[in-house]
Parts: C-alpha cells; structure tokens; sequence
C-alpha cells in the first residue's frame, strides 16, 4: 500500500521547490544536529522540513521525511558517540523517533484538510449568501395587473413601489385579485 501511494505521487509531483526546501532544511539539521553533539536533542526541529514535506507534497512525501529525518537523526547520534547499551536500545530510539515523526506528518495532513474542509465551506457560504442577497433583491409582480406585493396581505401599484424603491428587479406572480378573475373567466 505504501509502495502504491508513493508510486500515485511519483505520478502527481507535488511542487519541488517545497521539496527542496525541505530537503535542504533536513540536510542543515542533521549537520547541527551531528555538529552539537547527541547531549542536545533534536526532534522537535526536524518537524520543520517534515511538516513542509507533508503539507506541500501530501501524505506519502511526509513519510519519506519521516523516514530520512529519522535515519538522518540515528545515524547522527551513532557518530556522535551515543552510548546505546544493546542493539534493542538503538533500535527503540529509531522506532520511537519514526512513530513521533508519523504523528506529526498525520496531524499536519488532518490539520491541512481541515483548513480545506473550512475553505470550501467559507466558499459555499460566500455563494449562498450571494444568492439570498439576489433572492432578497425580487419582487414578486402581478403578470396581469402590475401590482408589486410587499407583503401577502398587502400589494402596491408599480408606479408608487418604482417610487420608493428604483433599483428593484421583479419576479413575476399573480396577484389574489387577477387570480379570481382568471379563474371566474375560466369557468
């Protein structure tokens, strides 16, 4: 399945310049991180060129920095002269450092899907209320006697409604009146 997602992402590249940022910010923490010693840890400023891996280039491109950030960071430590007393403590402190980055790289994509989820909403907001301002902006005009209803007990003739209110625009109707001469002259 990993294997699948990486090749469907191979096939939708995502913006390189985000992955050579992220690539290059990796390289520099790893220096420093070789650099400083294994006395100072640190995890939490790899997250940076995971998170911009991850939010650019998507789920699969945040696992391949897991997986560099965390190789990049053992093999720092191994230089470093980290005392692992057995191969099983080494290989904790690599596990737990790729489940830590995966926790994050799975935050970032629900925190950037959420902001998508609330940017299309905000959309269909922006629309809907486009359409009620338009919906608003009607008015309902008898087809036979021109009368503009403001209410559904009152109706005013168009000359007097124009009057008032010159930028309206009319959905037509047909007023109770006309509605019971139409229907007397049907008959």
């Amino acid at each position: 399945m990993l294997i699948l997602g990486f090749m469907a992402a191979a096939k939708n590249p995502p913006d390189h310049r985000y992955f050579y940022l992220a690539f290059t910010l990796l390289l520099i923490i790893g220096y420093f991180d070789y650099a400083t010693g294994w006395e100072i840890p640190f995890e939490v400023i790899y997250i940076i060129p995971i998170w911009i891996a991850a939010w650019s280039g998507g789920k699969y491109a945040g696992i391949l920095f897991v997986i560099f950030a965390a190789v990049m960071e053992q093999v720092a430590d191994i230089l470093d002269g980290l005392p692992f007393p057995t191969i099983y403590h080494q290989a904790w402190f690599f596990v737990s450092r790729l489940i830590f980055f995966f926790i994050i790289v799975l935050l970032v994509r629900r925190i950037k899907s959420s902001t998508e989820a609330e940017l299309r909403t905000l959309e269909k907001l922006r629309e809907m209320q486009a359409a009620a301002l338009t919906l608003g902006s009607l008015l309902p005009i008898c087809r036979t006697c021109e009368t503009v209803r403001e209410s559904p007990e009152y109706a005013k003739q168009l000359k007097d409604f124009l009057h008032n209110d010159p930028a309206a625009s009319f959905a037509r109707y047909v007023c109770p009146d006309c509605e019971s001469k139409i229907e007397h002259e049907t008959k």
